[in-house]
């Protein structure tokens, strides 16, 4: 198990990039046929991790379409679709804040664009939706947006509030949808593909957040 973490994370160090994938010290090795472990090993996560990132502007795609093709938001409840679009801001807020690859964080931007679709489309079709709670959803992701990107307000003790409740807004995110595909019965409008796709993401993802951060709670 010491051996396999060793190996995870040998690139958690910052390593100047050649064509975003490849190492800088690797790069005339690779030209050569040199293949060093450690350096097909940089390129292979990086590649994997802007494999995730062009992925994710496709994976809710099947949502969106099945939402719009049923004219319904059944089964999708909006507190999940707020929990998971706030819970994205803290990750790329907190990404910014290490310095991260893109690679690592970049699908929490295009997901959140289809994200923000979703979400008006619930607005569309659940009619019992106030205006207030629209108002207020879209003020505090204003204002919470603001205050961690730009960062200046931010303490450590405050990064480690976001990081530390972004486990609390996955659940959020998914114990709705459990509950209210049990009661009802059906998956309503929401797709199989993409929480298909969301579960190969996160797996991927996960060897690629360890080998690009040493930082224990983003890993967690």
């Amino acid at each position: 198990m010491g051996a396999l973490f060793t190996t995870l994370t040998f690139a958690a160090v910052v390593h100047p990039t050649k064509y975003w994938v490849f190492r800088e010290d690797c790069f005339d090795r690779f030209l050569a046929f040199d293949l060093d472990p450690e350096c097909v090993k940089f390129s292979f996560f990086k590649a994997l991790g802007f494999a995730i990132v062009a992925g994710s502007c496709l994976f809710k795609l099947p949502q969106i379409n099945k939402m719009m093709s049923a004219k319904s938001a059944e089964g999708v409840p909006a507190i999940s679709l707020y929990a998971e679009f706030i819970n994205l801001i803290g990750l790329l807020g907190n990404s910014l804040r290490l310095n991260l690859s893109f690679s690592v964080y970049g699908e929490s931007v295009f997901t959140n664009v289809q994200n923000a679709a979703i979400i008006y489309l619930i607005w569309q079709y659940n009619k019992s939706i106030s205006l207030i709670q629209k108002v207020m959803f879209l003020v505090f992701t204003a204002i919470y947006s603001y205050v961690l990107l730009e960062g200046s307000l931010m303490t450590e003790q405050y990064w480690d509030f976001v990081v530390s409740s972004q486990l609390l807004l996955i659940l959020i995110t998914r114990v709705p949808m459990i509950v209210t595909a049990f009661q009802e019965k059906s998956t309503g409008a929401n797709a199989f593909a993409t929480f298909f796709l969301a579960f190969a993401g996160t797996a991927a993802r996960t060897m690629t957040v360890i080998m690009e951060s040493d930082d224990f709670m983003y890993r967690l």
